[in-house]
This record gives C-alpha cells, sequence and structure tokens, in this order.
C-alpha cells in the first residue's frame, strides 16, 4: 500500500457514506455511526455468503487478531446473509466478533463488496468518522486469491496512519 491511498482517504476527497442501518445477530437495526463505539476508527470485514470458504478463512484470520486489531479500531463484520442465519454460522464457526448483515440495503455495493447482481466479495475496508456522524473511507483490500494476509494489510496501514498523525 502507498501513503499516497491512504493520505488521498484521509484528506476527505473520498465522498463520506451513508448512515446505514444494518441488522444485529438478534434482528435489531444499528446504524453504521453506532458501531465506532469510541473509537475513531472502524475495521469492518466483508464476507461473503455462509459457504464462502473465502470468508471462512478471513474471519478466522481476523478472530485470532481481533484482541490486537481492537487496540487500533472498533471491528466487526458485515455480510449480505439476514441476521438469523448470520446468528448460527458465527456460533458454528466459534467467531468473538459482531457480525451485522447488509441484506436490504446498498452498504456491500456501495462500498465495492458486491456486484449490481448481488454477488458479494470478501475484504476489508477501515473507515473513519469525522464531523459529527459522517463516515469517511480510509482504505480498502479486497481478496484476491494468492493474496497474503489481509490482517497484515490492516496492520500495515494502522502503521502509516500513526505515523501521519
Amino acid at each position: 500500500m502507498k501513503m499516497h491511498h491512504v493520505k488521498k482517504h484521509m484528506s476527505g476527497e473520498k465522498p463520506g457514506l451513508q448512515d446505514y442501518l444494518l441488522t444485529d445477530n438478534t434482528g435489531g437495526k444499528v446504524k453504521l455511526s453506532s458501531l465506532f463505539g469510541k473509537q475513531e476508527y472502524l475495521i469492518v470485514l466483508h464476507i461473503m455468503e455462509k459457504i464462502s470458504p473465502t470468508s471462512n478463512v478471513y474471519g478466522d484470520e481476523f478472530n485470532g487478531a481481533r484482541q490486537d486489531l481492537q487496540k487500533h479500531a472498533a471491528f466487526c463484520a458485515v455480510g449480505p446473509d439476514d441476521a438469523h442465519t448470520q446468528k448460527i454460522y458465527v456460533n458454528e464457526r466459534g467467531w468473538q466478533f459482531p457480525l451485522y448483515s447488509s441484506k436490504g440495503t446498498t452498504f456491500g455495493r456501495d462500498l465495492g463488496f458486491e456486484s449490481e447482481k448481488g454477488d458479494a466479495q470478501a475484504g476489508v475496508s477501515i473507515l473513519t468518522k469525522k464531523h459529527g456522524n459522517a463516515v469517511l473511507i480510509l482504505t480498502q483490500f479486497h481478496a484476491l486469491p494468492g493474496r497474503v494476509s489481509s490482517v497484515v494489510d490492516v496492520l500495515e496501514a494502522f502503521d502509516i496512519l500513526r505515523k501521519e498523525k
């Protein structure tokens, strides 16, 4: 990743996102902006449908690294399956992070992780909240065949962000 890429997003050149209403595993609606908690950054793991081996690998990897990541940012996963399916899935995988459903929203498509046909892609977005609840994209990483760990990408991005402050 190049520093210019992170700087570009930090400067606000990327338009803000809407405050999407996602669904938690109880069926309740949650605003994207609320997922930050008290953190400046939010790491969103974009997962595919339940049976996706790529999402399994990424989710398992991030589950193992979540405590380190949560020192830098709030963390969650978002996928296209309904909340009930995702709750079962999280329990089966033993993931210890929150998973939200974007079903019925344009969240995945707007962030570039879902096609017009609804095909989802795994990857990661690092978001920041500025000026009240305006959510901006800092950087993103798409899961590609043969790529090394996305956790490494995220940690490298935080190293760059820390140096820029």
